[in-house]
């Protein structure tokens, strides 16, 4: 009997071993955990009980006993299999790892819409995948060739654009797209497609070319493809293209300056899952959607030092609007400082052009234009006077630098900094070589400083992220190509996981248009089908913003704002209309109960209506 236990002690240490335990016995539990966890919260899902908003009734749906059964069936199976396997594949329990943490966090955060949790699972997610990377000895981070890298790349570009563009059309079907800004844009390539002139009458109320609040050239380029489909869908699908097509010229940058294999794939993840590019689409359509697509052919071209097409695509970002001069002047200020041989200058002379044409452009929108009124909503907090330009700016600058430096960082910034920062593991600040900081100048003054005055420079879904983003991911790329090897792997696998998380925690449940849509889609169709009734030459007006893309493509549409009635009264039903006389057709949601007898005591009857939602009046024949 002695020797019997003489030989389970020691044939029980090289079972054990063979078994993986105890080196695998934490990566395995957790693994078992995370999978058996992950797929709990994904039937829950499904019934529509979710993990946290509602965790009593997932608790009470949860069958307890059983799920520990799953867990130590499963722990069995992946021992059993570790044991059979060969050594080169002993890595299972790695991936079934990585692969469980990452299903359960995304089943958990998936349409929580809540930044704070996403953020919590995110940090969980990248301390675990830092501890795998350690404990991982494997080539595979460069054993995938590039095409393979390419090809999961761009499919999953592809799948993300398909996303975006999918919840978005249905967003604008069920009538979430408002007068400002789809209806503006709808009526503006109403007009380019028509005669070029971009004019349109609901942005300010009065017939006035767009050109003249935004210098928006780069518009022209879209022209040709809405006159063969034209609508919102072909907009807010561009849209989704522009911004997930960034993907192509960031991938052949991280493939140049040496990434490879699923290292290549991880740091490319950083870019599609950014939820500064994905969130923004959600709110209508947005010349900014150029930005994240031409920065970084812009910031390619720059790496590359090819020159010719460093101009050209800086010429091209200047068109976008007449604040993107900024990002080429940064862009080639730090060419400048980077580059060690004569080339360097090109970044100086592309940047000195690019700020005349900013002073310019400004100059002449302030002058002509809107330029003005839209200088002092986003730098009101820079100027002694409403008048005040952009050299003023300056001036109050380099006056009072400690009252700029108080700007960028407030109590109401901080959600935002962190919503950007964090799914980048914060990589742009890591970096020793200063003059990379150019790069993050746009982020600070577009969004931190602008927006200690307004508001929407600092919420991840509005565009003004757009392209201060694509700057900050290029930061990101560089410094970590300057760590060494293990620390790479690390942050790569953390910022990917990251990522992924919180895009998934905040853009998810924009799945839900989709769903809301179906569900009602009779009801949707019948109010499509009434605007759809008015003569496409007549001018309409409508008191709610949500019916104006749906009816701008005409030379006259109208949003009836607070100053189009009487008094300061906001109560729907007591309002009365100004200048009843000015519109063919009003379009009203049955709120108005005031204007609306005041429409038919002037002579308006009832054109035609749906389910009292909306009710059209027309002039009497």
């Amino acid at each position: 009997m002695s020797e019997f236990f003489k030989l389970i002690k020691n044939k029980t240490p090289v079972f054990l071993k063979r078994c993986g335990l105890p080196d695998m016995l934490l990566i395995r539990v957790l693994a078992v955990f995370f999978i058996i966890s992950g797929i709990n919260i994904h039937l829950a899902v499904r019934e529509n009980i979710f993990p946290v908003g509602m965790w009593r009734e997932f608790a009470g749906s949860l069958s307890f006993p059983l799920t520990l059964i799953f867990m130590t069936l499963s722990f069995i199976l992946l021992t059993a299999a570790y044991y059979f396997m060969p050594e080169k594949l002993r890595i299972t329990d790695n991936l079934l790892m990585f692969a469980g943490m990452i299903f359960f966090a995304l089943s958990a955060v998936w349409k929580s819409n809540n930044f704070y949790f996403g953020a919590a699972m995110a940090i969980i997610a990248a301390v675990l995948s830092a501890y795998l990377v350690r404990k991982t000895k494997t080539k595979l981070f460069s054993r995938i060739s590039t095409r393979t890298a390419a090809a999961a790349v761009m499919t999953t570009a592809a799948a993300t654009a398909f996303f975006i563009a999918f919840t978005t059309v249905f967003k604008h079907r069920m009538f979430g797209t408002t007068a400002y800004d789809m209806g503006i844009f709808i009526q503006m390539f109403h007009s380019m497609a028509d005669n070029l002139s971009a004019v349109t009458t609901c942005e300010r109320g009065s017939e006035l070319s767009h050109f003249f609040v935004h210098s928006s050239y780069i518009f022209y380029l879209l022209v040709p493809v809405y006159r063969l489909f034209p609508g919102a869908e072909t907009l807010l699908t561009i849209q989704a293209l522009l911004a997930v097509g960034g993907i192509v010229p960031f991938f052949l940058i991280a493939k140049n300056h040496g990434f490879k294999g699923i290292g290549l794939i991880l740091v490319s993840m950083m870019y599609i899952f950014c939820s500064g590019i994905i969130a923004p689409c959600n709110y209508d359509f947005h010349e900014n959607a150029f930005l994240p697509l031409l920065l970084m052919w812009l910031m390619y071209t720059a790496d590359r030092r090819n020159i010719p097409l460093m101009y050209i695509m800086s010429a091209l970002v200047c068109t976008v609007k007449e604040d993107a001069p900024l990002y080429v002047i940064c862009i080639g200020l730090f060419f400048l400082f980077d580059e060690k041989s004569p080339k360097r200058f090109h970044g100086l002379a592309a940047a000195a052009v690019s700020a005349v044409y900013f002073v310019l452009i400004n100059k002449w929108l302030a002058e002509y234009g809107d330029g003005n009124i839209m200088l002092s909503s986003r730098f009101g907090n820079l100027t002694i006077e409403k008048s005040d330009g952009f050299a003023e700016i300056i001036r109050n600058v380099f006056a009072d630098p400690a009252y700029f430096i108080s700007l960028m960082l407030r109590e109401e910034s901080l959600l935002f900094f962190f919503e950007v920062m964090l799914p980048m593991m914060f990589l742009p600040f890591i970096t020793g070589k200063i003059h990379r900081f150019i790069l993050m100048l746009p982020f600070v003054i577009m969004n931190l400083v602008v927006g200690s005055g307004y508001q929407y420079a600092v919420k991840i879904g509005y565009q003004y992220i757009f392209g201060t983003v694509c700057l900050l991911l290029f930061m990101a790329l560089l410094n970590l190509e300057d760590m060494k090897r293990p620390q790479r792997k690390a942050f790569i696998i953390s910022a990917a996981s990251a990522s992924v998380i919180t895009a998934f925690s905040l853009c998810s449940g924009q799945i839900s248009y989709y769903t809301y849509y179906r569900d009602n889609k009779a009801h949707f169709q019948a109010i499509e089908e009434c605007l759809a009734t008015i003569p496409e030459d007549a001018s309409a007006a409508s008191d709610n913003p949500w019916y104006v893309p749906h009816i701008a493509e005409r030379d006259e549409v109208y949003y009836l704002s607070k100053d189009y009635f009487i008094g300061e009264s906001t109560e729907a039903e007591t309002r009365l209309l100004k200048n009843i006389e000015d519109y063919d057709y009003y379009v009203m949601d049955g709120k108005s109960a005031a204007a609306m007898a005041q429409l038919e005591a002037a002579g308006y009857y009832v054109y035609s209506q749906a389910e009292g939602d909306v009710v059209i009046y027309s002039k009497a024949p």
